[in-house]
């Protein structure tokens, strides 16, 4: 009797005890049916290292993520121009928040119009600016309001643009653009004194000197005009006005192909010429993007490996992706091959220098003219 009665309650506990594993079977359905689902991408359009980010960043926001995880999702989509997926995810985000996330109001407000800002819409993105404004930190203020003025610009609210530029301070940018305005709208003369103030700050920038002789024509002083629109040609500097696209660049060094490509730089900086090499093979495959094959040349180059740093080289010229300082490693290689392939090195240095007047590319011409036995 008594091991009936024992057999019974063991039954009945194992019965209990599938009960609830049934339950919490059930329960972890229904919870993951409800959990909201970050956007989808195609990956199959990107390379691989992109690729596997984001599958990794998709399946850690999925996972159970927080705002953190959705958020850097939403950066990634962002930076690789998935916008419409990254406005979702980013405003997604927001909602995540749980306890010990880092994720700042202002920052993922900002994101959310940059993102805006990139996919037309400057009505709503001024709206996330301003949003982000509310809560930024003082240092993030100036950079908020310029892109406030930018947006403002796009609607033709200029008077708007121009007091938002103004609210940015002394962001380089946004006194440029308070420039353009003055001179367009008859105030050339109150244009002057600040393009002085940023001449003497950044006197090789080739838009300021533009716009000097701009003012200069409106108000008559034809000798000053001259003068900045020779100026004009003998500069090449540029002004980085797109604030939106430089940030998004630097931010892409943070995910994926340009990622690893930002690692094998700062491991050719610590002198790690042997690791970056490794990394950047894994980044050169059939159809290498040109910034991974000419960061290998270079490399290799530096490793002394001048053969393989030629065939890198020759895929670039393949490419079509050829510049002047490709041009100049391209000489290097060369001399470092050998005596043998010293007409093809000065050769490479004479259209480097024809593309691009350097120091670098005149001192190389007279040292190898200097040799015993050269030309």
């Amino acid at each position: 009797m008594k091991r009936s009665r024992t057999r019974t309650l063991l039954l009945q506990v194992l019965l209990v005890g599938l009960l609830v594993g049934e339950l919490s079977v059930v329960r972890d359905a229904v919870r993951w049916q409800r959990r909201p689902r970050p956007q989808t991408i195609d990956p199959q359009s990107l390379d691989r290292e992109t690729a596997g980010d984001i599958r990794r960043l998709w399946r850690t926001a999925f996972d159970g993520g927080g705002g953190d995880d959705w958020q850097r999702l939403a950066e990634c989509y962002a930076v690789y121009g998935r916008f419409p997926e990254a406005l979702e995810t980013c405003r997604q985000a927001r909602l995540m928040l749980r306890a010990g996330d880092r994720l700042q109001p202002w920052r993922s407000s900002y994101w959310e119009g940059l993102i805006l800002d990139r996919l037309g819409r400057p009505r709503q993105a001024i709206e996330a600016f301003v949003h982000a404004l509310e809560v930024a930190p003082p240092t993030q203020r100036p950079t908020l309001w310029h892109l406030v003025g930018r947006n403002r610009l796009r609607l033709e609210e200029v008077r708007e643009a121009e007091v938002a530029f103004e609210q940015a301070g002394d962001l380089r940018v946004s006194r440029y653009e308070r420039v353009r305005i003055m001179v367009r709208t008859g105030r050339a003369r109150e244009a002057i004194p600040i393009l002085d103030k940023l001449l003497s700050e950044t006197p090789d920038c080739f838009q300021l000197h533009h716009w000097k002789a701009r003012a200069a024509e409106a108000i008559g002083d034809r000798e000053m005009a001259q003068a900045h629109d020779l100026l004009v040609q003998r500069t090449s500097r540029s002004l980085p006005t797109d604030l939106v696209v430089e940030h998004l660049l630097a931010e892409a060094e943070r995910f994926g192909f340009w990622g690893r490509l930002a690692d094998a730089r700062r491991m050719l900086e610590r002198r790690d010429v042997g690791g970056a090499i490794v990394g950047l093979r894994r980044l050169v495959g059939e159809e290498a993007h040109p910034a991974a094959t000419r960061l290998l040349a270079s490399a290799l180059f530096e490793a002394g490996q001048f053969a393989e740093a030629r065939e890198m080289l020759g895929r670039l010229r393949g490419q079509a992706a050829m510049g002047p300082l490709d041009w100049l490693l391209t000489g290097d290689v060369l001399d470092g091959l050998g005596s043998e392939h010293r007409e093809a090195a000065i050769e490479a240095w004479e259209r480097s220098l024809r593309l691009r007047p350097t120091e670098a590319a005149r001192t190389r011409l007279s040292r190898v003219r200097r040799r015993p036995g050269s030309l």
